[in-house]
């Protein structure tokens, strides 16, 4: 069985920044679009610690 805490690590480990956001900076990102973000429509903002990148075949642990 596989623990909460291990899988949590392994979950981090993928991601770029190598750690879980915090709900703190999903809300700063939420908080920039609703107030900041003045001049800007349909806009989407990526808040996933780089999540989303590109993964390159040959790199990344794909073959």
């Amino acid at each position: 069985m596989i623990s909460r805490w291990s899988a949590a690590a392994r979950f981090a480990a993928s991601i770029p920044m190598r750690r879980i956001g915090k709900p703190e900076e999903v809300a700063r990102a939420a908080l920039f679009l609703a107030f900041d973000a003045t001049y800007t429509t349909g806009a989407e903002l990526v808040v996933d610690g780089g999540g989303t990148r590109v993964r390159v075949p040959g790199r990344d642990g794909m073959p």
